[in-house]
């Protein structure tokens, strides 16, 4: 289990022109070099282009399936997962068999509508390299490939011509800005491989490793006493159906399962989002009633990262925000910190459009009509990126005006919203759109999730208190007038 003398190997460069791996001997100077790459020492890029060989037919193709790099991220990912699940119940003593089901690809209609999503972004992107540095020159980097640029807009079919082949060079690209946490999905699978428990990875790797989703709390039952963990242990049959799930989104039929396409996707934009363990709900209109109010409520205090997904009502299409900065306040200023971004998830193509980093920071805002009582002339809601009167992401706090805008100055420019701009209604063009559902998820690891809740729960304490104290106040201060004179006690005349 001692993996120290592994990560202390020296392995030469392969761009050292002094070293030659002739003394090894070429078979297993190719197997080390190979092994480098492909468990990260050589950094995330290595990793990629190793995953785009072994999509490769021969080393001669010069351009692979896009939906198959896709499929095989995905696939590693769940293969690491189940791997991570059976070491971990056999440290607790548990017998490592969970439902192998839990860990299978995700076959429903939504992962298909998903699976279009990303592949459709992987191939904008190449289309895009393609349209600036000229179709046929390898994206612009040299050398030429078999290419037929995609025209379909559904590019799930694969055709003969290449429409959904792309080169190594816009798989990079995509990945790297879209996609930063794929390169991880093989390195992560093979060290669960060769070091099953050692927990711990070396430097400089980042590992991928998909959560899975957190058993809401029961809800209340009519005439049943709470118990102080606000669940009910009995009866649970007359739980309602849609309070019993536990997300609208990403919900599978198998509970406590891994193999969801869309947290795959979310998982992959970010390290803080691909930490496993298991998301916890904060906040679902399915369960808790369509309010803004209500979202607010469940963030404000609570200290973690957190993952907004909303559902458009006319497309039906899926998008939000992530950050990692803690809701600490309510306020008419944005604060947050770059670790910050929007995202589409599905609908046309997923996108993700991360902070431009050109000096405006308005990363996240809260600002509810109570702070104010309505007179700072600011947008009531929660938003990401815009100005204050007119955030770009705006949940309206009475959901009539809320708002996707496809640029503003602090994130990347890109569209939240599905359908193209000729399909949109005048309501839709303006980047207004009518809340269907939304949810608002606690990610980041089980210990962060867990400090972040304990963190909420002292700020509830706290408020609590102190508005004791604000109404012992004015009582106090009501008496003491009563009794000074300085209020009128003729109520008290007829006794």
């Amino acid at each position: 289990d001692d993996t120290s003398d592994y990560y202390d190997i020296k392995i030469p460069s392969s761009s050292s022109s002094s070293t030659s791996y002739d003394s090894f001997g070429d078979p297993i100077g190719t197997f080390l070099e190979g092994l480098a790459s492909c468990t990260g020492r050589r950094g995330m890029r290595s990793s990629l282009k190793f995953l785009f060989k072994l999509c490769s037919s021969s080393s001669k193709n010069k351009s692979v399936n896009a939906r198959t790099l896709i499929e095989l991220g995905y696939r590693l990912s769940l293969a690491a997962a189940f791997l991570t699940v059976v070491v971990n119940d056999k440290d607790k003593d548990k017998a490592p068999t969970p439902m192998i089901d839990a860990f299978l690809p995700e076959e429903t209609e939504d992962s298909k509508i998903m699976m279009e999503s990303l592949v459709n972004s992987l191939l904008e992107c190449a289309k895009k390299q393609r349209e600036q540095y000229g179709a046929g020159a390898g994206g612009g980097f040299g050398g030429s490939y078999d290419f037929a640029p995609s025209t379909t807009s559904s590019p799930s079919d694969v055709r003969e011509d290449g429409t959904m082949m792309v080169t190594e060079q816009e798989f990079l690209e995509w990945a790297e800005t879209t996609a930063p946490m794929l390169g991880s999905a093989l390195p992560t699978f093979l060290h669960r491989i060769f070091f099953p428990y050692n927990k711990q990875f070396p430097p400089g790797l980042t590992p991928l490793l998909l959560p899975n989703l957190a058993e809401p709390p029961k809800p209340y039952k009519k005439g049943k006493k709470k118990d102080k963990n606000c669940t009910n242990d009995d009866d649970d049959d007359d739980v309602d159906e849609k309070e019993a799930r536990i997300s609208q989104f990403f919900d599978t039929p198998i509970r406590q399962s891994y193999s969801s396409l869309g947290i795959f996707a979310l998982s992959i934009t970010s390290p803080k989002i691909a930490s496993g363990g298991s998301w916890f709900r904060l906040y679902s209109s399915e369960a808790d009633g369509l309010s803004t109010n209500r979202l607010i409520n469940s963030v404000m205090g609570y200290s973690g990262p957190t993952l907004l997904v909303v559902q458009d009502k006319s497309s039906q299409g899926l998008f939000g925000a992530f950050t990692s900065h803690p809701w600490e306040k309510e306020s008419g200023e944005f604060y947050g910190n770059s670790d910050c971004f929007l995202y589409r998830l599905c609908g046309d193509s997923m996108g993700v459009y991360r902070p431009k980093g050109t000096g405006t920071t308005n990363y996240m805002y809260c600002n509810p009509e109570s702070r104010s009582k309505g007179y700072d002339e600011l947008a009531h809601g929660l938003g990401f990126g815009g100005t204050s009167d007119r955030p770009r992401l705006y949940i309206d706090e009475v959901l009539d005006e809320c708002v996707a805008l496809e640029e503003d100055l602090t994130f990347e420019n890109g569209p939240l919203l599905s359908g193209s701009p000729s399909g949109q209604d005048r309501h839709q063009q303006k980047g207004r759109f009518d809340v269907e559902a939304m949810e608002i998820w606690a990610v980041g690891g089980d210990e962060v999730i867990e400090n972040a809740l304990n963190a909420r729960y002292e700020k509830r304490l706290e408020d609590i208190k102190r508005i004791k104290k604000a109404m012992k106040g004015a009582k106090g201060q009501y008496l003491e007038d009563l009794q000074s004179g300085l209020t009128g006690n003729k109520m008290f005349a007829h006794r």
